[in-house]
């Protein structure tokens, strides 16, 4: 199944509590992927690719050192 992802920058100006993690988290810009998979629709060769969110929301990964 083809997918894409599509990364943002999740800026917080205070440090903030995120579920599963002991501590503050430091302010800052965190980068946050969002990934897509591709809908097989079989309407025809004129039909555009779709998309739709894959999975669960992720937790960002080093969420200790923004970017």
């Amino acid at each position: 199944m083809a997918t894409r992802t599509t990364p943002t920058v999740a800026r917080f100006s205070s440090p903030f509590l995120l579920p599963g993690f002991d501590s503050l988290q430091p302010a800052g810009g965190y980068r946050v992927d969002q990934d897509k998979a591709l809908i097989d629709v079989s309407v025809g060769l004129a039909s555009p690719a779709r998309y739709r969110r894959a999975g669960p929301p992720e937790t960002p990964d080093g969420a200790d050192s923004p970017c």
